[in-house]
């Protein structure tokens, strides 16, 4: 696995593990940037908090993104009115909109060196087709009065014909403001939630009782109630940090989701793309294509940094932020930002804040996670149900991919056993690494991600090293070795 450029210049403060029993107003269960978020508004409001991290604070997406602070979600708000109305389109764009100004803030009042930056964001076309698409965004965004431009992107390394430009966005270093955000919390790291009993949160050495619970873990990891697993799914896709690269005005995105992304950061252009559901890329060599193409957009450029980022998508790519089920008015969830986990953490502290604190927000008609709009979810749940009864059975009855052992540097499924498998990782020094390839969360066959050298599953998105560790839930338990027979 690679390291992001955000973690090559920033050390994070490092916290010890929950032991023993202890208690809260409120425990927020994910060290990610809406976690630390949702603790610090609620601890600004005079609660009582503490944050459980499974790994390191910042060590997920919060560290793998792309860092766009945006209320410009691709093509969002034509998609939106159609199928949910005007009104509570309008109130979407709101919502992500009051992020981005809380960003801008928090930043000029505490003085928080974040390399932050007010700049606009634009989604441009590169085919009539798209840009017939690109028009009907314009006309969303002129019927919802959201400010915007058409404008030429003379910047990018490609003609275009044309990108919606939305000014009043930013960009910044996450884990340089995530430095700042976590001043005054209460954490503790290397504690991962197991369970949820009533109001209390177990973890392997203690537990914390509260009269609040927030979880924030990326993918919810309790199964019941909620039914999360049915409702969401994971992508994952790939950066690439170039020196010697012509600048970018704006931060760009594709109308097409097999596109380009493109921001400034300092004196490199990011580059994202090439992105595929997780545990479902039977292409793989991610990385080689986008410096490819990267390299055709810019010769002469050099990778400095390449990283990987994993996205909880919802049915309707709408945030799932409120209460966690109808049957637990105590638990809140924060899940499903998609690739706008930026604007959506930040919007995700002021809901949940004002749920807990009993204020009335408009936004929760919007997010809330008990809702199911037909129109906007009815393809994406045949075809994520698709997905998880393929992992469940015609994926296990498949046969093994090898025989024999896996050649150095490769992994594979290999016959073991009596009609078994199991899943072998053999390293550059020949050692074979092990595991019975069935993921830990429901069962679901793994396959082997060979950019990222991982165990992942393509029914929930959970990924394992090599070895079997847990890496991304929501599987809350290491795997398996292979079984004995």
């Amino acid at each position: 696995m690679y390291k992001s450029y955000w973690m090559n210049d920033v050390s994070l403060p490092q916290y010890p593990p929950l032991c023993g029993d202890h208690q809260v107003d409120v425990a927020v269960i994910g060290g990610g940037l809406a976690g630390i978020l949702c603790a610090r508004k609620l601890q600004e409001g005079g609660a009582k908090v503490a944050l459980l991290e499974a790994d390191r604070i910042g060590s997920g997406t919060t560290g793998h993104t792309t860092a766009k602070i945006t209320s410009q979600h691709r093509l969002t708000y034509d998609r939106l009115i159609s199928g949910m109305g005007a009104y509570k389109a309008k109130l979407y764009y709101q919502a992500n909109q009051s992020a981005v100004r809380q960003y801008e803030k928090l930043v000029e009042e505490h003085q928080i060196d974040c390399d932050f930056q007010k700049v606009s964001a634009a989604c441009y076309a590169r085919s009539e087709e798209d840009m017939q698409l690109l028009k009907r965004e314009e006309e969303a965004a002129k019927q919802l009065e959201i400010p915007y431009r058409m404008v030429d992107t003379p910047d990018l390394p490609f003609d275009t014909l044309g990108a919606l430009e939305f000014p009043h966005q930013a960009q910044f270093h996450p884990l340089k403001f995530l430095n700042w955000a976590v001043q005054d919390l209460t954490i503790y790291e290397h504690s991962r939630a197991l369970s949820i009993e009533d109001d209390t949160v177990f973890t392997g050495d203690g537990s914390l009782k509260a009269e609040h619970i927030v979880v924030c873990t990326h993918y919810p990891f309790l199964n019941t109630p909620g039914y999360y697993f049915l409702r969401m799914y994971q992508k994952r896709s790939y950066v690439v940090a170039l020196t010697d690269a012509q600048p970018v005005e704006r931060m760009y995105i594709d109308v097409s989701p097999k596109g380009y992304s493109f921001r400034q950061q300092g004196n490199l252009v990011l580059v994202g793309g090439e992105g595929h559901k997780c545990g479902r890329d039977p292409k793989g060599h991610r990385y080689e294509a986008l410096k490819q193409a990267a390299s055709s957009f810019y010769p002469g450029a050099q990778v400095v940094s390449q990283w990987s980022a994993q996205d909880c998508m919802t049915l309707d790519n709408i945030p799932y932020i409120g209460r966690y089920s109808t049957k637990r008015d105590n638990l809140y969830v924060a899940t499903g930002f998609g690739k706008w986990g930026m604007s959506s953490s930040m919007l995700s502290s002021l809901l949940i804040r004002d749920m807990i604190e009993g204020r009335a927000n408009p936004w929760e008609e919007v997010f809330t996670p008990r809702r199911f709009q037909l129109g906007l979810s009815a393809s994406t749940l045949l075809s994520s149900t698709g997905d998880i009864l393929k992992g469940l059975t015609v994926d296990k009855m498949a046969p093994p991919e090898r025989k024999n052992h896996p050649h150095p540097g490769q992994g594979a499924t290999v016959s073991h056993g009596m009609m078994g498998k199991a899943g072998e990782f053999k390293d550059q020094e020949g050692h074979i690494h092990a595991v019975k390839p069935t993921c830990a969360h429901m069962g679901c066959e793994l396959s082997w991600n060979a950019d990222e050298q991982t165990w992942d599953c393509p029914c929930h998105g959970s990924r394992f090293t090599a070895d079997g560790v847990v890496l991304d839930g929501p599987a809350q338990a290491n795997l398996h070795p292979p079984a004995q027979m």
